[in-house]
């Protein structure tokens, strides 16, 4: 394999790529396999983040994911790589429940799915006592042509807010990390912050440290909040909506400053403005363990994404991937048919999905209860 494409190869994925585009919200048997693999390799983590649903402490009695303990073999990891490249799945991302170089193979498995894809993407906070020990920033700039994009997140752009949320966290090792990679190799720095209605006035600050840092090869990527409804960060009033008037001046602040300086920068519509509706069934799939999966299977459990019909909601797996010998067998296994049928009808596959911005029935009750929650 070797991450070499053949050209058959490439037009089988051209293919896939417009069968998806043809297919994507429109039927419920598909001929093309999900664009994109998640794959989680632990649940340890040195973080409680405020909004973390695994390890947040709010989160505990409240979330079908908290402390679920989990850790991929190296073996499991080559086995699932390997059915996804036979599947001609495009994409690979390793991740975890928390820090994924907190699993002692990560550097195996990162080799794995490069040499099977040729490159590979990968999470991190940058948790620089085991970054130290194992000279880990070190090992990834070595491999800067193995690694489309490493991805981290930030909470705030004042770094004693960041730390507060991001419990664990140090803003300025993070930015450390970022200094090295970005001097050393010429790796993406794929960078999220997570915007709600306590953290936007922060984000100019934060574009402004990235400019400053003279951090290459990075984009942010703001991202609005799913909410849970588990503590205040997470709420769905704290969810950017099309009255939140000051949040928009800020977005177009940070736009601004970006533009100035050369930084790439996306940044989200309000969520009672969103209308893709629910398309995740259409278009990935993850390995993450829940509540009720059985305990030796923990690292086999698919579903869409951490969303919030996952997290409250009862949609704990789509199945275990190693209960199929092929990837389609799995993408249109008869749970992810009926739940697509059903989507296109407007009947979504749990009750949480209504307090969802991407959710898009008709009777609009999201979007009322989103805009009404600004007063």
């Amino acid at each position: 394999m070797g991450g070499y494409i053949s050209p058959e190869r490439s037009r089988q994925l051209d293919d896939d790529d417009g069968r998806y585009r043809e297919e994507r919200q429109r039927a419920a048997v598909l001929s093309y396999p999900p664009r994109w693999m998640t794959i989680g390799i632990t649940s340890a983590c040195n973080n409680r983040c405020t909004f973390c649903s695994y390890h947040s402490e709010d989160a505990a009695g409240h979330s079908k994911v908290y402390g679920v303990p989990f850790t991929m073999r190296l073996d499991d990891f080559e086995r699932t790589v390997e059915l996804a490249w036979r599947g001609r799945v495009p994409r690979i991302h390793i991740c975890a429940t928390g820090e994924p170089f907190l699993n002692k193979r990560v550097i195996d498995m990162l080799d794995c799915a490069a040499d099977t894809y040729g490159k590979v993407s990968i999470q991190s906070n940058f948790y620089r006592q085991i970054f130290d020990k194992h000279d880990y920033l070190q090992q990834l700039a070595k491999r800067q042509d193995r690694l489309s994009y490493i991805t981290t997140d930030f909470l705030s752009g004042d770094p004693e807010q960041h730390n507060r949320l991001k419990t664990g966290s140090s803003y300025h090792d993070v930015m450390h990390a970022l200094q090295y990679l970005s001097n050393a190799s010429d790796i993406v720095l794929d960078l999220h912050f997570l915007l709600t209605k306590f953290n936007y006035a922060t984000l100019p600050a934060l574009v402004n440290d990235l400019v400053e840092n003279g951090l290459r090869n990075a984009r942010l990527n703001v991202v609005n909040l799913y909410s849970y409804d588990f503590n205040e960060f997470t709420s769905t009033a704290a969810v950017y909506v099309s009255q939140d008037t000051q949040i928009t001046r800020v977005l177009e602040r940070a736009r601004e400053i970006a533009g100035e300086h050369g930084l790439q920068i996306q940044t989200p519509s309000p969520a009672d403005e969103w209308d893709g509706g629910c398309d995740v069934f259409w278009h990935k799939v993850q390995i993450w363990p829940v509540q009720g999966n059985q305990r030796d299977r923990r690292h086999e459990n698919l579903i869409p994404h951490a969303c919030r019909a996952v997290v409250i909601g009862e949609l704990a797996s789509l199945g275990y991937i190693f209960d199929y010998d092929d990837i389609m067998d799995f993408w249109n296994n008869p749970q992810l048919v009926d739940i697509r049928r059903n989507l296109i009808e407007g009947v979504y596959p749990d009750a949480e999905c209504r307090h969802c911005y991407c959710y898009a029935n008709d009777d609009g009750e999201l979007r009322t209860g989103l805009a009404g929650q600004r007063g």
